[in-house]
């Protein structure tokens, strides 16, 4: 039996708020690293469940504040606030899920992408197995509060020299021969067939200032 994902309608004020800061997320990230057998076993229930293609994982963080109403939304390089409170309904229509988190027995969006394509603004939907396996095997390794899942990116930049840089409010898209390694912490990974991770479509991520 296949669930849809939770839309714009699912997310509420305050839950934002209950993502860790980056410094909190970052640093457990640095001190305890996702361990390769984690990842690896991860992997296999993507796969398993078919959903590799579709979906990635993804370490709950937020580098800054939103005020009520606000969303954060990206488009094209850059992700940003949008206040949505008020916004037109054929706008709010186009703004769809790009990142969930499990907050007690639901999975809520997180982040969002603004879709300007037919297809991009259709529902997501999973097998109910993936979901009910991969909650009970971060809840088995006290991951939960970590880890959530994304959509799999399409976009034209390629993670391997670019990567997300955050600058008060805003993140972009940056070439990554501009800092140095150690400052860029792995938020997300993908996985192809084999459950394998996909080192190429790594996502990266340093907040500035």
């Amino acid at each position: 039996m296949e669930v849809q994902l939770a839309g714009l309608d699912a997310y509420i004020d305050d839950i934002w708020g209950k993502l860790p800061t980056d410094s909190v997320a970052f640093k457990r990230e640095h001190i305890n690293v996702l361990e390769d057998e984690f990842l690896e076993d991860i992997g296999k229930i993507f796969a398993r469940n078919k959903v590799q293609d579709r979906l990635g994982l993804y370490v709950n963080h937020r580098h800054f504040e939103l005020q009520s109403g606000e969303r954060l939304v990206e488009y094209g390089a850059v992700q940003t606030p949008w206040q949505l409170h008020n916004a037109a309904a054929d706008v709010k229509a186009r703004v769809t899920p790009k990142t969930w988190a499990f907050f007690e027995d639901k999975l809520i969006p997180t982040e969002f992408k603004y879709a300007t394509g037919v297809e991009a603004v259709q529902p997501i939907h999973v097998p109910a197995e993936f979901l009910n396996e991969f909650r009970a095997y971060i809840d088995a390794k006290n991951l939960t509060s970590r880890l959530g899942i994304s959509t799999r990116s399409d976009d034209a930049w390629d993670p391997q020299s670019m990567f997300e840089l955050t600058v008060g409010r805003v993140s972009i898209i940056v070439p990554n021969e501009q800092f140095p390694e150690h400052d860029v912490t792995h938020v997300g990974w993908f996985f192809d067939a084999d459950g394998a991770k996909v080192a190429r479509d790594c996502i990266r991520c340093f907040a500035h200032g």
